[in-house]
C-alpha cells in the first residue's frame, strides 16, 4: 500500500513552490506526481468544488499539455471550469486560462470552429473586464490570429496580428517583449506563405528586440535563432541554418539543461539538418540523443518518443541500413498507433515509411499492400 505524506498549510505551499520549480525546470513527471498529491490533499481538506482545488486541477492539465498528451489534459481543464462556474458564475475573468488552453487543444486536434468560439469567449470577458487597449487583450487577438494562420485564413491573421502589435506598442512601448513575440509570429505566418524576404525581416526585427531586453543567454532568443534556423534550412542555406540551430542549442542547453523540452527540439532541427545535408553520422548521434532525452521525459510510449524512432528508421534507410530502419519503424508504427489511434497523420506518415523500406529490401508484396492501407487511411 502507497503512504502518502500528510502536509500542514504552510507545508503544501512549500510542496506547491517545488512542484511549480519542477515543472519550470521541465521535470513534468515528477511535477505532475507532487500535484497529484497536493490535489488529493486540497480535495480532502478544502471539498471538491474550492477555488484551490481548481486552481490544482487547472496546473495538472497545464503539466499533461506540456507533456503533450491534450486528452489527458482535457477533463482537468474542464473540472477546473466546472467549479469555476459554481463559485463564480459563467464568463469569469478566473476562467480565461482554462478556457484558453482548452482552445489550443482543440486547435492543435483539427477542431477548428470550437477552438475559435473559445478564442472570442477570452477575448469577450477580457474586453468587457480590461478594455481593449490592454496587454491581456492583445495576447487573444495574437492567439486569435495564430488560429487563423493555422487554418490558412491568412489575410485574417495578418490583421488580427497587426491589430495585436498597434496596441503592444501604445501601451507597452516598440521594444517590449509582447511586441517582439508578435512580431516574430507575423515572419512565421509570411514565411508559412513563403514569402521567405519578409518573413526573415521580421524574424530578425524581433531578435533585435529580443537581444536588446534580455540577457544573451534567454530562451527567448534561441527561439528567434530557431526561426532563422527554419527559415534558411527551407530556403537551402544550410551553413546559415546549422549555424542558427547550433546557437540556439548551446542557449537551451546551457539555460534550461539538455533534457529539457525545448533542447529537445531544437537538437531535433539540428539532426533534421544534418540528415538533409547528408551528413549521417552526426544526425544518427543527435536524434539518439533526442531518443534518450525525450524517454527520460516523456516515458518510452510517448508520441514524440515514436516520431523520432520514425526519423532515425527514415536515417537508416538512407544509410542502407535496413535491418536496423525496420527494427526502429515498427517500433515508431506501434508506439504511434496505440498513442494516437490508427487514422492519425502521424500515424500514416510512419506506415507509408514502413513501406518504401519494404519496397527498397525487394519486399514488393508487403510494400504494396502497407501503400493501399496509406491510401485508404488518407481517403477517410
Amino acid at each position: 500500500m502507497e503512504v502518502k505524506m500528510i502536509f500542514s498549510g504552510s507545508a503544501l505551499k512549500k510542496e506547491e513552490e517545488r512542484a511549480t520549480s519542477l515543472f519550470k525546470k521541465g521535470e513534468y513527471k515528477a511535477a505532475l506526481e507532487l500535484f497529484n498529491d497536493i490535489l488529493d490533499q486540497k480535495q480532502n481538506s478544502l471539498g471538491e468544488i474550492h477555488l484551490e482545488t481548481a486552481s490544482c486541477l487547472y496546473k495538472i492539465g497545464v503539466i499533461y499539455q506540456s507533456l503533450d498528451l491534450p486528452k489527458h489534459a482535457m477533463p482537468y481543464y474542464e473540472k477546473a471550469l466546472s467549479i469555476q462556474e459554481v463559485l463564480l458564475g459563467q464568463d469569469h475573468m478566473e476562467m480565461v486560462n482554462s478556457l484558453n488552453n482548452l482552445a489550443i487543444i482543440h486547435n492543435n486536434s483539427g477542431s477548428y470552429d470550437i477552438a475559435e468560439q473559445l478564442y472570442r469567449q477570452v477575448l469577450s470577458i477580457q474586453e468587457r473586464e480590461l478594455g481593449h487597449e490592454n496587454q491581456e487583450v492583445a495576447r487573444s487577438i495574437s492567439n486569435l490570429a495564430s488560429l487563423y494562420h493555422f487554418t490558412g485564413a491568412y489575410k485574417e491573421a495578418e490583421s488580427l496580428f497587426k491589430e495585436a502589435k498597434v496596441i503592444q506598442e501604445k501601451i507597452l512601448g516598440p521594444d517590449h517583449l509582447d511586441v517582439a513575440t508578435t512580431i516574430n509570429n507575423l515572419g512565421a505566418l509570411y514565411f508559412g506563405n513563403g514569402k521567405y524576404a519578409k518573413a526573415e525581416l521580421y524574424f530578425k526585427q524581433a531578435l533585435a528586440i529580443r537581444e536588446k531586453t534580455l540577457e544573451p543567454d534567454d530562451p527567448e532568443i534561441a527561439g528567434s535563432l530557431n526561426s532563422l534556423g527554419a527559415l534558411n534550412y527551407a530556403i537551402g542555406n544550410y551553413s546559415d541554418a546549422e549555424e542558427f540551430y547550433r546557437l540556439a542549442l548551446v542557449i537551451l542547453i546551457n539555460t534550461l539543461g539538455q533534457d529539457h523540452p525545448n533542447a529537445l527540439s531544437a537538437m531535433n532541427n539540428l539532426a533534421a539538418l544534418y540528415y538533409k545535408m547528408g551528413d549521417y553520422h552526426q544526425s544518427d548521434e543527435l536524434y539518439q540523443r533526442v531518443l534518450d532525452g525525450r524517454k527520460r521525459v516523456y516515458g518510452p510510449d510517448h508520441p514524440s518518443v515514436g516520431i523520432c524512432m520514425d526519423n532515425m528508421a527514415e536515417l537508416y534507410r538512407s544509410m542502407a541500413a535496413y535491418q536496423k530502419a525496420m527494427e526502429f519503424s515498427r517500433k515508431a508504427v506501434s508506439i504511434l498507433k496505440e498513442a494516437l489511434g490508427d487514422e492519425h497523420p502521424d500515424v500514416i506518415t510512419s506506415i507509408n515509411n514502413m513501406a518504401s523500406i519494404k519496397h527498397d529490401i525487394g519486399d514488393y508484396e508487403g510494400a504494396e499492400r502497407l501503400y493501399k492501407q496509406v491510401i485508404h487511411l488518407r481517403k477517410k
